[in-house]
């Protein structure tokens, strides 16, 4: 139930999450629902087709608040990936948007898989010029696993809705280079940034250190929760249509660390990690609790054992840490409204 919900509060947030502003303690689960699906359908009919550009592939980058398009110079991976995915999940679960949905979908996903993807070196970039070329053929350009594990994730559910293999290998090949360049045999999860050809960048370049500016906020050389989150996240779904053997291990192992190495008393996530996994910094980030409770539900799932009781005595941990912050802002925000100006 809990995942169930979940999953749809992260369709009708992807766009805008306003339905958390207006929120109730005093709905019902029915008038809770209620509410959730009329902010999905009112935030498709913003974001589709308005985002979709009709001449050069993919998604619109920046729409203003006044919800007009504005110009943009980059297109990045994981915008463009998480936008297909919302419309693909959103076209199987509501079949009354699959007929105007579909199309968009396999729009994006095309783009990801043919305008994002490096022909020479292969491997995603992080993003491209607005028609799809490459911003720059120097070997400095990075590559990141955040961003490679976002394509993965949209190409897999757009195969799972369009059933066209084209868009399934690409993604199985985004897997196979960042296994092969990036994973970590040692100590298990992957090193993430990238020069162009596989190379890991552990430091910024010295000839362009500029290059790394805005486009993550993960330290060079360390692992870091977020990244592994959506690996692990972009290797669910995955896996749900490509049975691999080496896919399935590399699940089970950040399936452990997430749960083993990431999370820690009382259900809150750390951030980054040294190459062993001890941990590099002191702060942790809530919130990501409850997404990392229902992606771990979600893990063991498809992975065949739903009962593993390891897993779900971390769940319930996470659970009730989402839960008892949840209470803590709902009775803050209620204190701010009993105080008289």
């Amino acid at each position: 139930m809990f995942k169930s919900i979940f999953s749809v509060l992260i369709l009708a947030g992807a766009c805008s999450g306003m339905f958390l502003s207006s929120s109730s303690a005093a709905d019902t689960p029915t008038e809770f629902k209620a509410r959730v699906d009329a902010e999905l359908n009112r935030d498709l009919k913003l974001w589709y087709p308005l985002s979709i550009d009709l001449e050069r592939g993919g998604y619109h980058s920046i729409i203003t608040r006044e919800w007009k398009l504005q110009p943009y110079e980059t297109k990045g991976i994981v915008q463009q990936a998480r936008m297909a995915w919302v419309a693909a999940e959103t076209a199987m679960r509501r079949p009354e948007w699959r007929k105007e949905l579909e199309p968009f979908a396999y729009q994006g996903a095309k783009f990801v898989a043919e305008k994002m993807w490096d022909a020479e070196f292969g491997g995603f970039y992080w993003e491209v010029k607005p028609d799809g070329t490459p911003l720059s053929k120097e070997n400095s350009e990075m590559k990141h696993a955040y961003g490679i594990a976002f394509a993965i994730y949209g190409l897999a559910n757009v195969y799972r809705l369009t059933g066209d293999e084209a868009i399934l290998k690409r993604a199985v090949e985004g897997f196979q280079w960042l296994d092969k360049n990036g994973h970590d045999a040692v100590n298990g999860g992957y090193v993430e940034a990238f020069y162009r050809d596989g190379t890991q960048m552990l430091a910024p370049p010295k000839d362009r250190p500029e290059v790394i500016k805005g486009k993550t906020r993960e330290l060079l050389g360390c692992k870091s929760m977020n990244s592994h989150l959506h690996l692990m996240e972009a290797f669910i779904e995955l896996y749900r249509v490509w049975k691999d053997p080496l896919l399935r291990d590399r699940l089970e192992e950040l399936v452990v660390i997430m749960r083993d190495k990431v999370t820690t008393w009382p259900g809150a996530m750390r951030q980054f990690f040294r190459a062993d996994w001890t941990a590099a910094a002191t702060y942790v980030s809530f919130g990501h609790d409850v997404e990392t409770a229902y992606l771990l539900e979600e893990a063991i799932e498809v992975l065949g054992r739903p009962n593993d009781e390891k897993t779900l005595g971390q769940l319930r941990t996470l659970h009730a840490s989402a839960k008892r912050k949840w209470r803590e802002w709902l009775d803050k925000r209620n204190a701010k409204k009993e105080v008289k100006p």
